[in-house]
């Protein structure tokens, strides 16, 4: 009877056994060591904080959301979120923090990482010329609570009209009496244009310098004409010759120191006697010195009912002379 090969079909099927084990062991290896190279080690930076951190993440997003790191929307990441993440990244967050930007009358907070100063501006739509002043300066990078202001500088060249004063002269003129007065010139005022550089900043002036000035009309003087003649004369007197300031041709009359029972008291209360005259205050002022050829030095000191205008009573001692002298004309020179 013949035999039937088991042994040989035996180790056919041992062989693929081992076939099939040795597969799995390789795919399984492979497993492992896919699994340990997708874990890969990165450097995470948020607001200059470091770390380093293993992770499976395939991206910079995904890394992010692992690590429940939340963005806000003006937070900045470098790479980009959606980049791959590499071995040995290093992925760099910075918050978004307030800035101050006062402009245009205007106060506004823009949130912003670090960047310079234009940059801000550009975000807030702020524009700037050439001669606009921004504090800080436009490169200078901006940190928490950074106050941004900038002010609008403006240039004017500006010409106005001033009034140039006229000087007021005063001279002698002997030819008028002494306190009198007469304009020879009216006096006109000048027209001066003069430019001015100025600077305004928001509207407001800062400072203003004179550019030029010119005279487009010359100021005319004034003058003054100031008498100095003395009016009257010089009369012949016992005491030689006397100056005077005004001569009078009046009616005179004379009375006696206590005439019908008088108190013999002048009106300037000095007592009634010779040299003492009554005049009409109108016309010759009271305490004149006065000089009456005839009569003589005599001081206007009294007044008199009936003495109005050109009249004079002259005083006597006696009523003999009073009578005497009766009623005439007579030239009365007021003296100096």
């Amino acid at each position: 009877m013949e035999e039937l090969p088991f042994p040989l079909l035996g180790r056919k099927r041992s062989g693929r056994r081992w076939k099939l084990v040795s597969i799995l062991i390789a795919l399984f290896v492979v497993g492992v060591w896919g699994w340990m190279g997708a874990k890969k080690e990165v450097k995470l930076v948020v607001d200059g904080k470091e770390q380093q951190i293993r992770t499976f993440a395939r991206t910079v997003k995904d890394l992010l959301q692992a690590e429940n790191i939340v963005l806000a929307k003006e937070d900045s990441v470098e790479p980009q979120l959606e980049s791959w993440l590499p071995r040995n990244a290093t992925i760099v967050v910075q918050r978004a923090f307030p800035v101050k930007v006062k402009a245009d009358g205007k106060t506004r907070t823009i949130q912003t990482t670090l960047c310079t100063v234009a940059q801000v501006l550009q975000k807030a739509e702020i524009a700037i010329g050439t001669d606009q002043l921004v504090t800080p300066g436009l490169a200078q990078i901006v940190k928490r609570d950074t106050e941004i202001v900038v002010v609008r500088r403006e240039s004017k060249i500006i010409t106005v009209k001033e009034e140039v004063p006229f000087a007021v002269h005063r001279r002698s003129d002997p030819t008028l009496n002494k306190g009198k007065t007469k304009i020879l010139e009216q006096g006109t005022v000048g027209v001066k244009e003069k430019t001015y550089s100025i600077i305004y900043h928001d509207g407001k002036q800062q400072d203003k310098e004179l550019v030029s000035e010119k005279v487009v009309k010359e100021a005319i003087d004034k003058i003054i004409l100031i008498g100095t003649r003395v009016p009257g004369g010089t009369v012949r007197t016992s005491r030689g010759a006397v100056r005077y300031r005004k001569k009078y041709i009046m009616e005179a009359t004379a009375y006696t120191p206590r005439p019908r029972g008088g108190s013999g008291i002048t009106a300037t209360g000095r007592l009634a006697q010779r040299g003492l005259v009554a005049v009409d205050p109108r016309v010759i002022p009271l305490h004149a010195r006065l000089y009456i050829p005839g009569y003589g030095f005599s001081i206007a000191a009294d007044t008199g009912g009936a003495i109005r205008g050109n009249r004079i009573d002259l005083c006597y001692d006696s009523h003999a002379e009073a009578v005497r002298f009766g009623r005439r004309k007579v030239e009365v020179y007021l003296l100096q």
